[in-house]
């Protein structure tokens, strides 16, 4: 499908005009040998409104963006004109070099180079539009140009902002802090909401995987999941170590899978896990006694892990860990001997975890408050020891 040099520019003028077409014309007027004006060209025409002002305005801001041309062009000559005059510019080059060519404009000037053989036969193929059109094109736009102020694009009405997520183009969420960019877009089309994206969080039971209900409040977890059957993607994040990473980044723990439809129900099995003493927010001090309840389908094992501060931000490794049920209220579930720790605040989490890798969580806020001890010897810090199969082994203190 061919199209002529003269209806290209045509075409490119109606963006440089924010959407409105003018019928283009060469013959300004004519006159009789008498010099009397027998036609006289319209030069101030209204022309047509063919696209909204803001669509035409967003193509123009897309190919006058240098950032945009960057990676394939580089910066400056031929496609950028002196003074950093604000140009809209597109290269092209069809099969076998026939054609090459550079269309671009400022809001005063649109000019079109075309480059070819006359008799539609091949140029070298190493002919393209930015090397056999753009420098032409640079000439002539200099030229035009010269002595004319440089002019912005006018922005028209209707062009608004939005903060978008780098991984989506969507509305910014929490999944993207740090990956985000501002981007113009038409009133009448803004870029997806945040909770139409591919990240969506749901809150989800961590013992069944469900979607949070009436019927399993003790155990919620806010997740974030992608929502993508593309595999590529999925082996992505899943099989190597840069896509784990990138998961992390965003908040999502690896593997990745799909985002649960199900709620939970009143007839699934439910775990009891507590810790009824210490009370939660009491003070501690030598060696304590936890006493609670484990009482979890196919138990696998339960940990006590501490962090430091009512809100950790990380917790340690196991300091003990156990396979035993326990299925009254206050039994025994292990030793802490909080002489091993500095006094301050500090969260306990008790972790069942079943065969199947599911666990429950919970956790207790205590506050160590230990005399000063006289010996000059230091408390060692708590290490991992390995715990029997069917009783506690509490970390030396």
């Amino acid at each position: 499908v061919e199209v002529r040099l003269f209806d290209m520019v045509a075409a490119y003028s109606m963006l440089a005009n924010n959407g409105r077409y003018v019928d283009p014309y060469a013959i300004l007027y004519i006159e009789d040998k008498n010099g009397n004006v027998i036609y006289q060209a319209d030069n101030n025409p209204a022309g047509e409104q063919v696209v909204a002002p803001e669509y035409a305005y967003l193509i123009t801001n897309i190919l006058s963006d240098p950032d945009a041309r960057a990676d394939e062009f580089g910066y400056g000559w031929p496609i950028q004109l002196t003074g950093n005059r604000p140009t809209a510019v597109k290269t092209g080059t069809s099969n076998e070099a026939r054609d090459v060519w550079t269309i671009g404009f400022t809001p005063q000037v649109v000019v079109g180079v075309w480059v070819g053989n006359t008799d539609d036969s091949p140029m070298s193929s190493a002919l393209s539009g930015y090397y056999g059109a753009a420098p032409l094109w640079n000439g002539v736009m200099e030229a035009a140009l010269a002595g004319k102020e440089v002019q912005q694009f006018a922005v028209p009405p209707n062009i608004v902002q939005y903060e978008v997520c780098d991984y989506t183009g969507a509305q910014a969420s929490q999944a993207c802090a740090g990956h985000t960019h501002t981007d113009i877009f038409a009133a009448s089309a803004p870029p997806p909401a945040a909770d139409q994206s591919i990240f969506r969080t749901a809150q989800v039971d961590s013992y069944t995987g469900k979607l949070v209900n009436e019927y399993c409040q003790d155990s919620v977890e806010n997740r974030t999941f992608i929502l993508t059957d593309d595999v590529t993607v999925v082996d992505w994040v899943n099989n190597t170590a840069e896509g784990q990473a990138w998961a992390q980044g965003v908040g999502i723990t690896p593997p990745i899978g799909p985002m649960p439809t199900d709620s939970c129900s009143p007839n699934d099995p439910r775990p009891s896990v507590t810790i009824n003493y210490p009370p939660d927010g009491s003070p501690v001090s030598g060696v304590i006694t936890l006493l609670g309840m484990v009482n979890m389908p196919d138990l696998d094992r339960y940990e006590l892990r501490y962090g430091e501060g009512t809100a950790p931000q990380a917790f340690s490794a196991p300091l003990w860990y156990d396979t035993t049920q326990h299925f009254t209220a206050n039994e025994p579930l292990g030793q802490f001997d909080t002489r091993a720790f500095p006094n301050g605040d500090y969260t306990l989490r008790l972790t069942a975890i079943d065969k199947q890798g599911r666990s429950v969580s919970r956790d207790i806020h205590v506050t160590i408050q230990n005399a000063a001890q006289p010996s000059s010897q230091p408390t060692p810090a708590p290490t991992l020891t390995p715990g029997a199969s069917t009783e506690t082994t509490p970390v030396a203190g």
